[in-house]
C-alpha cells in the first residue's frame, strides 16, 4: 500500500522491530504499512472515536492484518499501557493538541521512549515541551507533500534538559541545513513571524507575543548565515 508521502516520511523515523503505537490513527494507514513493509510485527492503532476506529477497521481488514494491529478507542494515550509503547507516532494534528496528549501522560518519561511527530501546526509548543521534559531532538526533516511543507521530528527521552529558548524552539535544528525544501520552510517561518511581529509594532503593542517575536526574530538574524 501506499499512505503517501507524508506518512511514509513518519514511516522512515519509527525504529525496527519495535512495539509502535500510533495515536490519532485514523484510517490506520501508517500502522499498516509499518507491518506490511515489515517495519514492526504488532503495532496498537488509538483514536478517540467510534468512527475513526471504524474507518480503521476497514483498513485492518483490507490487508488481513487483525492479528498484527490492536485498534483501542483512547483519548490520546491514556488507554495505553507503558509496556506496550516503544516507538510512539502522532501525525495528523495540531502541535497544541498534540502536546496537550503528550503532557497528560507522565509514563512517556522512560528510558528509550521514541517519538516520532508531524505537528501540523504550533511546531514551537512541541519542541519547547520535548526539550522543557526531557527529551532529545535527535532528527528533524522536512518533506513536500500536495503542494504542502511538513515536518518531522524524531525525540528520545533522557531525561535531561535543554536549552529552550524562543530561537531553538521556533527554528529548532533547521538552520544548520541547506537543502532546498528546509531553506523554504525557514524562510516561511520567518516570513510568518516578521508580519505578525511588524503589525504588532505598528500598534504599539508591546505584551509576551511582542517579545517572543522579537526573540525568534533575533535569534534568525544571528544563525542566518548558517543556513
Amino acid at each position: 500500500m501506499n499512505p503517501g508521502k507524508r506518512l511514509t516520511a513518519a514511516a522512515s523515523f519509527v525504529r525496527e522491530n519495535k512495539k509502535v503505537v500510533d495515536v490519532g490513527t485514523d484510517h490506520a494507514f501508517l500502522p499498516a504499512y509499518l507491518v506490511l513493509t515489515g517495519k514492526t510485527k504488532q503495532c496498537l492503532a488509538v483514536d478517540i472515536g467510534q468512527g475513526p476506529l471504524d474507518n480503521a477497521q476497514k483498513t485492518v481488514e483490507k490487508f488481513a492484518l487483525s492479528d498484527r494491529i490492536d485498534l483501542r478507542i483512547s483519548d490520546g494515550l491514556q488507554s495505553v499501557h507503558p509496556d506496550e509503547a516503544q516507538d510512539i507516532t502522532i501525525c495528523g494534528m495540531g502541535g497544541t493538541l498534540m502536546t496537550r496528549i503528550l503532557s497528560s501522560c507522565e509514563w512517556i518519561q522512560k528510558e528509550d521512549l521514541h517519538l516520532v511527530l508531524q505537528p501540523q501546526s504550533h511546531v514551537w509548543e512541541v519542541r519547547s515541551f520535548l526539550l522543557r521534559n526531557g527529551f532529545y531532538i535527535d532528527r528533524e526533516e522536512i518533506l513536500e507533500d500536495a503542494g504542502k511543507l511538513y515536518i518531522t521530528i524524531s525525540a528520545y527521552y533522557t531525561g535531561e534538559q535543554a536549552d529552550c529558548g524562543c530561537g531553538i524552539c521556533y527554528f529548532g535544528q533547521l538552520l544548520s541545513k541547506d537543502d532546498a525544501l528546509t531553506k523554504e520552510y525557514v524562510q516561511n517561518q520567518y516570513q510568518h513571524l516578521k508580519v505578525r511581529h511588524d503589525a504588532l509594532e505598528k500598534c504599539g503593542i508591546r505584551n509576551e507575543e511582542t517579545e517572543f517575536l522579537y526573540a525568534c526574530l533575533s535569534y534568525y538574524d544571528l544563525h542566518a548565515n548558517s543556513v
